[in-house]
């Protein structure tokens, strides 16, 4: 079975400012199963990774079941990098409505 992402994100932390990300729990696709949360990647990790043709997208769990989210991407806005869900040019960090913690 194909699977979603590289990397999944399943929970955000935000700065006190709510503009930009500190860090997101991830989880790996194994095909059938998603995995327990195999820890937090910072920021700039997750840009990094995404310049190396990595792959993340968000999930959420619904009827006890995980569903695929929205794929994850860089927008550039005035030579500042964003992780996005969209291709809005906002300067700010956004993946949705995933649940966030306290980091």
């Amino acid at each position: 079975m194909s699977t979603w992402a590289d990397y999944l994100v399943s929970k955000v932390c935000y700065d006190s400012s709510k503009n930009h990300i500190k860090e997101v729990e991830i989880r790996i696709d194994k095909g059938e199963t998603i995995s327990a949360p195999q820890g937090n990647f910072s920021r700039s990790k997750v840009i990094s990774l995404l310049k190396r043709d990595k792959s993340f997208c968000t999930i959420f769990k619904q009827d006890s079941r995980w569903n695929k989210g929205a794929e994850i991407g860089i927008v550039k806005v005035d030579r500042e990098e964003f992780i996005r869900t969209d291709k809005n040019e906002i300067e700010n960090d956004n993946l949705g409505d995933l649940p966030e913690y306290k980091c």
